[in-house]
């Protein structure tokens, strides 16, 4: 295992984080709690893989992503996922929207980014989600991507 550096100060995103739900703490926290951001309690799936009932939530963290002249960032995100399953291949696209970040609370320059996707449409088996983050600020961009699984 190779541990980089990490400057704080640098742009750039989390890993992308899918799971099953995600959702503000109202209790106090320490920096150091696991999948825990500014406030907001992430609870991956480990083993990726998610029940038809339930939703499937995608997380990633923005450190120091550019902003415009009124303090806020300006981040588009597109989604794809893409599935084998037994009757056949299946694809959903959101097209590229503007994304509605979330101030992580008691951080500086670090935003929230996720959705949850209702996965009670999906048919088992094996998927792919790709996550095409846009700063419009800084001119970045940033392609995340993870398998899961859905069963029945």
């Amino acid at each position: 295992m190779t541990i980089q550096g990490f400057d704080p100060a640098a742009t750039a995103v989390s890993p992308l984080l899918l799971a099953s739900k995600v959702y503000p703490l109202q209790t106090t926290w320490q920096p150091t709690d696991p999948f825990t951001f500014g406030g907001l309690k992430v609870v991956p799936k480990g083993d990726a893989v998610f029940d038809k009932s339930g939703d499937l939530w995608y997380f990633v963290e923005l450190r120091n992503p550019g902003v415009t002249d009124v303090g806020a960032p300006n981040v588009r995100v597109k989604i794809e996922i893409k599935g084998k399953t037994p009757t056949g291949p299946v694809e959903l696209k959101i097209p590229i929207q503007d994304a509605k970040l979330a101030k992580l609370a008691g951080e500086t320059n670090r935003y929230g980014l996720g959705l949850a996707i209702p996965l009670e449409g999906f048919k088992p088996g094996e998927y792919t989600m790709k996550v095409h983050v846009v700063d419009v600020v800084l001119g970045k961009e940033y392609d995340l991507e993870k398998p899961f699984r859905v069963r029945g």
